[in-house]
């Protein structure tokens, strides 16, 4: 009987953007749903498309906009979810405008997921011209990570000092030439801005190494390749190299506990450990990019100012030194507020899934390959592929090799109980 009724499920095909930006999510928002009453697989493109023709899902969750049109391709009758997985946009009616410019994709998906409502309210201006009663501003996702993370499962001791790098464009994770785009003056600058703070990390790195005794973690950006920090950034730092560590964890809470001070160029994960209340270190002065960086956009520009900004390499040094606090800052409370619902205190996962449950209705039942089969035959692509590219584990997730902690059900039970931590 518990097979049959197994069997009967609905299907989810959810699907992954890039492994180290946002799996960790995405099995935390597997577990709800499976807690729901769904079967769900986490895809990337590897077996997006496989999954989509073999297994015949009901539903399909994207976080790429322009997929949808491929999914209505191969499943026509399939219900489709679009969950945005960046709100933090230059405007923030970004989003809306954008959907609005391609009103042809946007009218295929059944519902929207956005973050705030600031990007809902981007929406309700063209109420008249498009159907919006579909749009739902959830929370950020990420968020859930960082309120319902099971602290008690985690040994975070603060030892070591966090490094985020952000060099996709000179490491790019499949390997792509910086050459590529680089007649852009976006990509040029962004490549030039790389290599900056390249070479500005590597001699913050030795000062502290030299000048304390904290060990340092470096957490490579999401579309980055691994490999080289083994083969040439750590064999870099010679007799210190034993001092570093490379974090690929899927959880980045789970590194930023660990850290006593995050130092990075601007970055979105400067949000995340302000609400950890990890402080964060900006090179972006020393880099020679602290210009470029604010003319990014206000909620960048933000973000810059509400970090430790030093001027130079040894007013860097003074600070790590020195014991460093969070400080409350308006602006970026203000982002919080209206970017991810932050004050309903509020799972964003959980508000997705029982949206999804009370919306969906399953109008007929679709036979295709098991679920197991469809995990096994996706390990077996996995190997086959890595023969073929090495450089595919970077940012394409696999279950067995991009291992889950072992706290999921500690991260659906908290949400389900809604207990939220504390960070002071």
């Amino acid at each position: 009987m518990n097979i049959i009724k197994n069997f009967l499920k609905p299907k989810v095909l959810l699907r992954s953007v890039g492994a180290r930006r946002d799996a960790g999510y995405c099995l935390v928002l597997k577990g709800l749903l499976e807690k729901y009453g769904f079967k769900v697989f986490i895809s990337c493109t590897r077996n997006f498309d496989f999954a989509l023709k073999f297994w015949k899902p009901n539903i399909v969750i994207l976080s790429n906009f322009f997929g949808v049109k491929k999914v209505k391709k191969i499943v026509p009758d399939s219900y489709v979810v679009l969950l945005e997985n960046e709100g933090f946009d230059r405007i923030d009616s970004g989003r809306a405008d954008h959907s609005f410019q391609n009103k042809e994709y946007l009218k295929l998906y059944d519902l929207i997921f956005l973050w705030g409502d600031a990007q809902l309210n981007g929406f309700k201006k063209y109420k008249d011209k498009i159907h919006i009663d579909n749009i739902y501003a959830i929370g950020n996702p990420k968020m859930d990570l960082i309120r319902y993370l099971p602290l008690s499962k985690i040994k975070s001791k603060k030892k070591t000092i966090g490094f985020i790098t952000r060099f996709s464009s000179i490491n790019h994770h499949e390997g792509i030439t910086v050459l590529r785009n680089l007649e852009l003056k976006q990509k040029a600058d962004f490549g030039v801005a790389s290599i900056k703070s390249y070479y500005v990390m590597h001699k913050a790195i030795n000062l502290i190494l030299e000048n304390t005794d904290y060990n340092i973690s470096i957490r490579p950006h999401p579309h980055e390749a691994i490999d080289p920090y083994y083969n040439y950034v750590l064999p870099s730092f010679n007799k210190f190299k034993n001092r570093i560590e490379v974090d690929v964890n899927l959880f980045i809470p789970e590194w930023i506990a660990s850290q006593k001070y995050i130092v990075s160029t601007t970055t979105t994960t400067f949000v995340e450990s302000y609400v950890m209340k990890t402080p964060m270190i900006n090179l972006d002065f020393i880099s020679g990019i602290h210009k470029w960086s604010k003319d990014y956009g206000v909620i960048a520009a933000s973000w810059v100012d509400a970090s430790y900004l030093p001027k130079t390499f040894d007013d860097f040094i003074k600070l790590v030194k020195k014991g460093l606090s969070v400080k409350k800052d308006k602006k970026i409370e203000g982002q919080l507020e209206k970017n991810c619902n932050f004050k309903q205190k509020k799972s964003a996962l959980l508000n997705l899934v029982t949206t999804l449950n009370k919306k969906y209705n399953r109008k007929k039942f679709k036979l295709g390959l098991p679920l197991f089969f469809l995990e096994l035959y996706d390990k077996y692509l996995f190997k086959k592929t890595l023969k073929k590219n090495p450089l595919h584990k970077n940012f394409s997730y696999e279950k067995n090799y991009h291992k889950a902690p072992n706290y999921i059900d500690d991260y659906v039970s908290k949400i389900i109980d809604n207990d939220l931590n504390k960070f002071h």
